[in-house]
């Protein structure tokens, strides 16, 4: 059914140089020979261009060892140039950073996988703000105004219910009770005024006395440049804290399962997008999947694994990253995130703190 459904269609896949968005560019080089052309959304790096980093980061990646050996190299790097394509975006950016032709080009796509993620539990505030938060509803608004009209997989969390106890059902979206616009505004900026801290006397007195108490006799440019390291750490752990802080104060374990609750909610807030959270527990053939609201314009399916990290015996390739191996068969797991949680894969929802 999902080859059939991918068959000759053109697919965009935000986070390929991720391992999540790797296996799901492999899995589809493998398991679906029909797809017509996969574009893969990748930024140029300080140190590479977008081409490149898909050779090095992303075909160089042992996730593509088995596919290279059934095929051999030749044919793995005939089959890659026929079927994947760099499109150059930042989700960073309004309007992702597109020319005409990148507008063209994701107007054209049939199928768009969102799986592009600040996936610490401890990133800076605004880092995880900015990448899960408003880069989710920069891909959705871009989406709009280039009048595309894609089905939307967003790779979502299923730990966006926050610390909640007994039966958790996955009633999409589930609403946190916050304002996604709200709290993007307030974590996006808290940079400027922590930034602006770290360079009062004080601080700089007491980051310059730590720094020359690590360099001993070195000169003054090597203590500036230890200082300013110590600065810059300075500002990211207060990043952190407040954003611990402050997903704790609304009602989450950390920053990301925060972000990536109200993500759920801006890409809904798209107005004419529909959501169907499809988790492996509703897929079960005990329990249908919730109804698919759809709309005249787009449907969007919001995918949330509940476990990503497991160690894969074969796919992949045996040792590497695999998804939700253990939940398909309805072991309890241990979430890091909340030292005091444990999901477990019943029929109705999850049981216990998500």
């Amino acid at each position: 059914m999902i080859a059939e459904a991918f068959k000759g269609k053109t697919v965009l896949i935000t986070g390929s140089t991720g391992f999540l968005g790797k296996s799901i560019v492999e899995k589809c080089l493998r398991s679906i020979p029909e797809v017509g052309r996969i574009n893969l959304a990748i930024r140029s790096s300080a140190r590479r261009p977008a081409a490149e980093r898909l050779e090095r980061e992303v075909l160089a990646s042992p996730a593509f060892k088995r596919l290279k050996d059934e095929l051999g190299e030749p044919a793995f790097a005939k089959l890659a140039k026929a079927k994947l394509a760099v499109l150059e975006l930042d989700l960073g950016r309004d309007g992702l950073g597109l020319n005409d032709a990148g507008r063209e080009l994701i107007r054209s796509c049939d199928i768009v996988i969102h799986s592009a993620a600040a996936v610490e539990f401890d990133n800076p505030a605004d880092l995880s703000a900015q990448t899960n938060l408003m880069g989710a509803a920069r891909l959705v608004e871009a989406l709009k105004t280039a009048g595309a009209r894609p089905h939307l997989v967003h790779v979502s969390t299923a730990y966006v219910g926050g610390m909640l106890r007994g039966l958790v059902r996955e009633e999409p979206p589930l609403d946190p009770g916050l304002n996604w616009r709200h709290e993007a505004a307030v974590l996006t900026t808290l940079r400027g005024p922590v930034e602006e801290e770290s360079r009062r006397p004080e601080v700089l007195k007491r980051l310059r006395r730590q720094a020359q108490s690590r360099m001993g006799p070195a000169g003054t440019p090597a203590v500036a440049r230890a200082t300013e390291r110590l600065r810059e750490k300075w500002v990211k752990d207060r990043l952190i804290e407040r954003g611990r802080v402050h997903a704790n104060s609304m009602g989450f374990a950390d920053i990301y399962s925060c972000t990536k609750a109200m993500a759920e909610h801006a890409v809904v807030d798209g107005k004419a997008w529909g959501l169907l959270k499809a988790h492996d527990a509703q897929r079960r053939r005990d329990r249908p999947p919730p109804r698919r609201e759809q709309s005249a314009c787009h449907q969007h399916q919001g995918v949330a694994p509940d476990r990503i990290g497991e160690v894969a015996s074969e796919r992949p390739h045996p040792g590497g990253q695999h998804l939700g191996h253990r939940r398909r068969h309805g072991v309890g797991l241990r979430f890091g995130g909340c030292p005091n949680g444990a999901t477990h894969a019943g029929a109705g929802g999850h049981d216990g703190r998500r």
